[in-house]
């Protein structure tokens, strides 16, 4: 079995971010999730690891680490992938920022449902209200 075991005397709630993320993705593939979702959550397990770091404890992070996440998203996370530098801008857009929510609230509440945390700090998060741009012909 090539599964990643807790060593013994490990606590549940010890899982780092990495770990997570690992079965987080691996449960979601198992479902039969399509790749293209299965990618949206590891690209927010990923800003969750840039954030946070690699060695978070994932039971460690409070409503206010997580309001301060998405307080990074939507100012102060940049595209480093983009090939403009000079227009590549800071923060993610409110519409981006709830698919984070939405991905990060199922997210944890399958790891409730594991028995890895004993509360969803994200679904105490409510979406961020932004105002659709209306088409004037």
């Amino acid at each position: 079995m090539c599964a990643k075991r807790l060593r013994k005397g490990t606590k549940l709630n010890q899982v780092d971010l990495s770990d997570a993320k690992d079965r987080i993705i691996k449960i979601k593939t198992l479902e039969g999730m399509a790749q293209s979702t299965i990618n949206q959550y590891n690209i927010a397990f990923n800003d969750l690891i840039k954030f946070f770091g690699n060695e978070k404890l994932i039971a460690s992070i409070d409503l206010n680490n997580a309001r301060d996440f998405v307080d990074w998203l939507l100012h102060e996370k940049s595209d480093e992938k983009s090939r403009f530098k000079q227009v590549a801008k800071k923060g993610v857009k409110p519409s981006s920022a709830n698919n984070y929510l939405q991905k990060l609230r199922a997210a944890f509440n399958i790891l409730i449902r594991e028995g890895i945390l004993d509360e969803n700090v994200f679904s105490q998060i409510k979406n961020i209200k932004f105002q659709k741009k209306r088409l004037r012909f």
